[in-house]
């Protein structure tokens, strides 16, 4: 025979038990104070109904990495960046940041932080891959001092992978359109997958810029400028053996 006891007693840690492992699943990625030590996984896609396949894009958001700034990147289709300069200092990198970066809400699609360039101003982010196609990259900037701060915001793009092309700005919608490519693998071609090459791309700001510009590279020097790949040359394939003499 069951105790009535026993079992309401049960009932109530099993219950109890289940309402702390559904608020922890509904709020602790919602709640984070995580670092660049903090075991995160930080790369963002957008979820399957607004995904494609060919085109589908990833960002892996680069906070961790001293020697970058917090970029995020992709593998083929750009880095989307952010940085500050107010007189000749230039904040870019996380070594020049006054204060590292908090995540603070992390899902698959999206990522929300802040951070400080300089005592005096705080940078709130939120980041959602919408789909394939689009992201979204929202920030709030606030003077946290006393008195006013003049400095300058400059987000831009950067590509480690290949060049951009057909670089045009659009002054009057706040726009910089170019192009990408996005050269398809073995599978795609071996399946006859339908590819998009090159990728049409348009970066937009919702608030007009004091101007557009493009540069060869983030940094000075020389740059590699990468050689044209014909997709259609069938591969060629080399087959090496060792051989090995042997003396009687």
């Amino acid at each position: 025979m069951v105790n009535p006891l026993f079992f309401k007693v049960t009932s109530l840690l099993i219950i109890l038990v289940a309402n702390l492992i559904a608020q922890s699943k509904n709020n602790l990625l919602s709640n984070l104070v995580a670092d660049k030590d903090t075991p995160i996984y930080t790369t963002y896609a957008a979820s399957m109904e607004r995904s494609e396949f060919t085109l589908d894009e990833g960002y892996h958001f680069q906070f961790y990495d001293s020697s970058r700034g917090l970029d995020f990147i992709t593998d083929t289709g750009g880095d989307i960046c952010l940085a500050f300069r107010r007189g000749a200092d230039y904040v870019y990198e996380l070594t020049s940041l006054f204060q590292q970066p908090t995540i603070t809400v992390n899902y698959p699609d999206m990522v929300v932080y802040h951070y400080f360039p300089y005592p005096e101003i705080r940078v709130d982010g939120n980041f959602l891959v919408y789909s394939s196609s689009t992201a979204i990259f929202d920030l709030k900037i606030s003077n946290v001092s006393q008195s006013p701060q003049n400095f300058e915001t400059i987000p831009f793009i950067q590509n480690r992978y290949r060049v951009f092309n057909e670089v045009s700005m659009h002054q009057e919608k706040n726009a910089v359109s170019f192009t990408h490519e996005e050269l398809p693998d073995s599978w795609v071609l071996g399946h006859d997958i339908p590819y998009v090459n090159p990728v049409k791309n348009v970066f937009i700001s919702s608030l007009k810029p004091d101007r557009l510009t493009s540069y060869r590279s983030y940094k000075w020097g020389n740059i590699p400028i990468p050689q044209e790949i014909n997709i259609m040359k069938k591969p060629v394939f080399w087959v090496f053996s060792n051989l090995s003499m042997i003396k009687e």
